[in-house]
């Protein structure tokens, strides 16, 4: 009873065993006075979406050995999860590591966390479902990704033929994100299926990725 509660109350000396804390953060802020999680005992997630077989990727666990070649693509990814850069374009061959390294940089990842990870044509999915099932409009829905300032990282993109809809969704957040320089990594094997405009505001984050598959290797 009561005896647990205050036990439960004591648990924690950051938080009182409520689990959030009011955010120190200046007035004006755009998170002042909110309750956020509190990190002594209820730590925020480092990022949500990330898939089963990903969840013990990381840079340690990445081995150049199997693609030597896939060097810069690593240390562009450190650099954005560091803040050092705001983008990576992993563009080339199938299995040398692309979504290793995007997940690996959101677990390193010193923006806003939790960061946020999508197969690309999965969100398209959950966009459809959310448009057509639930009614929600789509300018809010595209609205989220476009300002979400933790890292954002979308997956596989291009691994279906993108329709127009799929063009313009995925040219209004990354446009977006281009313009206020938001942590953005980009992952594809399939760089001829991207409209030409993200190309571009991505290049300087392009990272070509050519070696043999990993997975076959294993």
């Amino acid at each position: 009873g009561s005896a647990s509660l205050m036990q439960e109350s004591a648990a924690c000396t950051e938080c009182g065993g409520a689990g959030f804390v009011r955010a120190g953060l200046p007035l004006g802020h755009p998170r002042f006075g909110q309750a956020i999680p509190c990190e002594n005992c209820n730590p925020v997630p480092v990022a949500d979406g990330i898939p089963d077989e990903l969840a013990g990727a990381s840079f340690e666990t990445f081995l150049l050995a199997y693609n030597a070649g896939m060097v810069r693509a690593k240390q562009r990814c450190q650099a954005v999860a560091a803040g050092a850069e705001w983008c990576a374009l992993l563009a080339g061959d199938i299995g040398t590591g692309k979504s290793h390294l995007a997940v690996a940089a959101l677990k390193d990842s010193l923006h806003e966390r939790p960061g946020c990870f999508w197969v690309f044509g999965d969100l398209l999915l959950f966009f459809r479902h959310a448009m057509f099932d639930l009614g929600l409009s789509e300018e809010n829905l595209v609205s989220g990704y476009q300002t979400f300032r933790g890292l954002l990282v979308f997956d596989d993109v291009g691994a279906e033929k993108l329709t127009e809809w799929a063009q313009a969704t995925l040219y209004a957040i990354l446009h977006a994100r281009y313009s206020q320089r938001l942590p953005t990594i980009v992952t594809t094997n399939h760089q001829s299926e991207l409209d030409e405009r993200i190309v571009s505001r991505f290049y300087e984050g392009l990272i070509v990725c050519r070696g043999t598959d990993i997975r076959r290797r294993q």
